[in-house]
């Protein structure tokens, strides 16, 4: 994924604009509250970008008990997916 390590920061105030911003291709997140995604979720999705739960469903902001995988678009996405969840 453009042979750039992996950086985890754990804030999506910071991951949801390098996503988009194309500094960083895709986040994850396993705590999921509503404060903290739906802001970005929109950001994101309106760049073209994908929000998914990893289980690949919809984003709910009142399903907090499934983590998101955040792409910069689907293609993206799916390969994250298939790496990291294999």
């Amino acid at each position: 994924m453009g042979g750039r390590p992996w950086r985890r920061l754990s804030c999506a105030g910071y991951e949801y604009p390098a996503v988009v911003s194309d500094e960083q291709q895709f986040a994850t997140f396993w705590r999921i509250l509503p404060w903290d995604h739906v802001p970005g979720s929109l950001i994101v999705r309106e760049a073209g970008g994908t929000v998914l739960h990893l289980d690949g469903s919809a984003y709910r902001p009142t399903n907090s008990e499934r983590g998101l995988l955040v792409a910069a678009n689907e293609d993206i996405w799916r390969t994250a997916h298939a790496a990291l969840f294999a």
